[in-house]
């Protein structure tokens, strides 16, 4: 599992290889070869997390409210 935390803000960054909004960053281009070094050393895309992405509650298995189990 690789927790990306502000190395990838939300899902969208990571499937289309985008930096953040104008802003979000200093090295645009140094944030998508961070995000394309992070794809090979998860062993799925899957658990490569964002830092503030709410779709982490939708694709993981809840355990209670609020808390998912990544597997």
């Amino acid at each position: 599992m690789v927790l990306a935390s502000d190395n990838i803000w939300i899902y969208y960054s990571l499937e289309h290889l985008v930096p953040p909004s104008q802003g979000g960053t200093l090295d645009p281009v140094g944030y998508v070869k961070a995000m394309k070094r992070m794809k090979t050393l998860a062993s799925d895309v899957k658990f490569i997390i964002p830092g503030h992405d709410g779709k982490q509650l939708e694709i993981f298995p809840k355990v209670v409210d609020g808390v998912v189990e990544i597997r």
